[in-house]
C-alpha cells in the first residue's frame, strides 16, 4: 500500500494518545530536513555540535553517543508502535523521512515525519512477528545502521557503544508499550524483537519482569553503557548496567509512576468526544535553529 498523506495521517492518529516520542507527522515541519540530508558529513557535524551545546556536553564521544540514543529513541517509538499495537509496518525511504529538533521535557529531542513510502498491514496475531522482522530489516539494518556508520565517520566512537544505544531504544519502546497496552501480548513480540537485527538486538539488551500496581510487566537491562553517567549531575537510565539491580528497579518504578500519570491524562482527553491528544510535551522552538543545514 503506497503511503499518502491520509495513510500517514491515519497511523499518526492511532499513535496520538501515546507520549511524544511515539508521534509521527504526516507532513514535514518547516524546520525539518530529510534523513538523507542529515547523514551528509557536514550536516551531521553541525547537528552533533548543536546537540552537544544544547546539553552542555564537552566530550565529543559522549555527545555522539547520546545524540544517537536520542535519535534512535524518537525513531524507534513510532516505527515500533505501529506494528506492535496496530499491525502496521511503515517503510520510508531516506528522502521521505524528515526529522526536526524539538524541546522535550528533560532535554532536546527530535520529531519525525513521513511523506513517502509504503505500509504493510498484518491480519491476525500470528502475522505480527513477521512485521518485526520487516522492521529490523528496514529500520535497524537500514536507516539506523546508516546513522551509526555516518556518526562513526565524523566522530571517533565505538560501534558497540552506538549499537547498544539503538538496541536499548528499541527494547525500551516495547517495554513502554507493554505497560501502556496491558491488553496486548507485547511480551512475545518484545522477545521476538531481541532475535532480529544484524547484530541481534538481544546482544545489547535483555528483558526482565517486574511488578507494579498488582500487575507483572516488562523491564529491560542494557549490556552497554551510554556514557551519560560521565556527565556532571547526570542520572543513570532505568536500564543502566552500571548500577545495582536495586537502583535499577527503583528508577524503573519512577518511570512507571510517570506512565500512570500520562495514561490518566490520555484517558481524560479520550473522554471528550472528537478530541485527540496532540504532541503535548514537545514543541518546535527557535533554540535549535537554523533548521539543520550549516
Amino acid at each position: 500500500m503506497t503511503v499518502t498523506t491520509s495513510a500517514v495521517g491515519e497511523l499518526s492518529g492511532r499513535l496520538a494518545d501515546l507520549p511524544p516520542r511515539f508521534h509521527l507527522d504526516p507532513a514535514a515541519p518547516p524546520d525539518a530536513i530529510t534523513w538523507e540530508e542529515l547523514l551528509e558529513p557536514i550536516t551531521l557535524r553541525f547537528w552533533l555540535d548543536r546537540y552537544a551545546k544544547s546539553r552542555h556536553i564537552d566530550e565529543p564521544q559522549i555527545a555522539a553517543s547520546l545524540f544517537v540514543e536520542t535519535l534512535a529513541r524518537h525513531l524507534t517509538g513510532p516505527t515500533l508502535a505501529g506494528p506492535v499495537l496496530h499491525g502496521r509496518l511503515l517503510r520510508v525511504p531516506p528522502g521521505g523521512l524528515h526529522v526536526a529538533p524539538v524541546d522535550c521535557v528533560g532535554g532536546p529531542g527530535f520529531r519525525f515525519a513521513a511523506t513517502d513510502g509504503d505500509v504493510e498491514i498484518a491480519e491476525g496475531v500470528d502475522a505480527a512477528p513477521g512485521l518485526l522482522d520487516g522492521w529490523a530489516s528496514h529500520w535497524a539494518d537500514g536507516h539506523l545502521r546508516d546513522l551509526v556508520d555516518a556518526v562513526r565517520e565524523v566522530q571517533q566512537v565505538g560501534e558497540r557503544l552506538l549499537w547498544g544505544n539503538v538496541a536499548a531504544a528499541a527494547v525500551a519502546a516495547t517495554v513502554f508499550l507493554d505497560w501502556w497496552a496491558p491488553d496486548r501480548d507485547v511480551r512475545s513480540l518484545a522477545e521476538h524483537l531481541l532475535t532480529t537485527g544484524r547484530p541481534a538486538i538481544g546482544e545489547y539488551a535483555r528483558l526482565t519482569t517486574l511488578g507494579h500496581r498488582g500487575r507483572m510487566g516488562l523491564g529491560a537491562v542494557r549490556t552497554t553503557c551510554c556514557l551519560a553517567l560521565r556527565l556532571n549531575g547526570a542520572e543513570a537510565c532505568p536500564g543502566c548496567p552500571m548500577v545495582s539491580p536495586q537502583e535499577r528497579l527503583a528508577r524503573i518504578r519512577v518511570h512507571l509512576r510517570h506512565l500512570d500519570r500520562m495514561q490518566a491524562v490520555a484517558a481524560r482527553f479520550r473522554s471528550h468526544a472528537g478530541s485527540r491528544v496532540g504532541p503535548a510535551g514537545s514543541r518546535s522552538t527557535g533554540a535549535h535553529r537554523p533548521a539543520g543545514r550549516p
